[in-house]
């Protein structure tokens, strides 16, 4: 079962996938960075951090967003769970996400997967 709690950590502590930096480049993370000052400096949901690895696990945007302000601290849920509960909790947030239909039947078809494959993981219906 996984478990959060809610936290602030360095932004430079965080492990953070490739594809962040390449985010920094797009149009509407400026935009949530930009917008940062009118949620109180923070993104509104904080970004979703592995407890034991400190990768983060979903949040890119918000994450680069928080690079572009120049945040040094930011507000975090820390999660623990096995690393197919990890897998899942990524796959259900991105899913959960995106306006790209494909991209979102993708990351849902994978659940439905590993559900098939453990009749005891959670449904994604």
């Amino acid at each position: 079962m996984i478990t959060r709690r809610h936290s602030k950590m360095k932004l430079c502590d965080i492990i953070m996938p490739g594809e962040v930096a390449e985010r920094i480049r797009d149009p509407r993370v400026i935009a949530l960075a930009e917008s940062l000052p009118l949620t109180g400096g923070q993104p509104l949901e904080a970004i979703t951090v592995d407890e034991r690895t400190k990768e983060l696990v979903s949040g890119k945007d918000r994450a680069a967003a928080c690079i572009i302000a120049g945040l040094k601290m930011v507000d975090v849920l820390l999660v623990a769970g096995t690393e197919r509960e990890m897998k899942a909790l990524m796959l259900v947030e991105n899913a959960h996400r995106r306006h790209d239909t494909s991209f979102r039947d993708a990351r849902l078809s994978e659940l439905e997967m590993m559900r098939q494959e453990d009749l005891n993981f959670p449904s994604v219906s």
